[in-house]
C-alpha cells in the first residue's frame, strides 16, 4: 500500500500569505488562502495509489469578492474524483473522472446554475510501435450546462458539449 502526499498550491498567484501543509498520518493535504480584502478559501486534495488502481479527490471552497460584488466565474465549491486502474492483463488504463461545480456568476452577475460532468476514458498505457490509442465519453451522463461568457458576448453563458465520444492517437516519431 503506497499513499503519498502532494501539496496543491492552487492559488499562489492571487495570495499574499499561502499556507500548505500535509496533516501529519493522513493522507491529505491542504490549502488556505487570505486575500485581503478579495476574499480566502481552502482547498483540500487527497491522493492513494495501491498496485495499479489510483484515486485523487479534491474539494475546494473560497468567497472571491469584486468590490461588493461576487466574483465573476468563481464558483465557492469546486469537487473533483479521478479513479484510475489497470485492466488486469491488457494494455490499457481504464479511468472516471468527475468534477463538479457549485453555482457561478457569469460578467453581468447573473446567476449560472452548478454542474457535474463526469468522463470515462480507455487509454493505452503504453506507446508501442503504432503509437498509443485513447478511447472517451465526456459528459458521460449528458449534462446540459452553462460557462459563464466573456463581458463583450452576448447571453448569459456558453452552453458545453453534451456527450460526446472522442478516439485520440498520439504518434511517437
Amino acid at each position: 500500500l503506497i499513499t503519498t502526499l502532494t501539496p496543491v498550491p492552487v492559488y499562489v498567484v492571487l495570495a499574499k500569505a499561502l499556507i500548505i501543509s500535509p496533516l501529519p498520518r493522513t493522507n491529505f493535504s491542504w490549502s488556505k488562502l487570505n486575500v485581503s480584502p478579495a476574499g480566502n478559501g481552502i482547498e483540500l486534495t487527497t491522493r492513494h495509489q495501491s498496485n495499479n488502481l489510483k484515486i485523487q479527490t479534491g474539494f475546494a471552497y473560497q468567497t472571491l469578492k469584486n468590490n461588493s460584488n461576487p466574483a465573476t466565474n468563481s464558483p465557492h465549491i469546486t469537487g473533483k474524483l479521478l479513479i484510475e486502474d489497470q485492466i488486469p492483463s491488457t494494455n490499457f488504463i481504464i479511468s472516471l473522472n468527475v468534477l463538479t461545480t457549485s453555482n457561478v456568476y457569469n460578467s453581468n452577475y447573473e446567476k449560472l446554475s452548478g454542474y457535474t460532468t463526469s468522463n470515462l476514458i480507455l487509454t493505452q498505457n503504453k506507446f508501442d510501435e503504432y503509437g498509443r490509442l485513447s478511447l472517451g465519453i465526456y459528459n458521460l451522463f449528458n449534462r446540459k450546462y452553462l460557462v459563464p461568457n466573456q463581458p463583450s458576448m452576448l447571453g448569459q453563458g456558453i452552453y458545453q458539449d453534451q456527450r460526446i465520444a472522442r478516439v485520440k492517437w498520439d504518434l511517437k516519431f
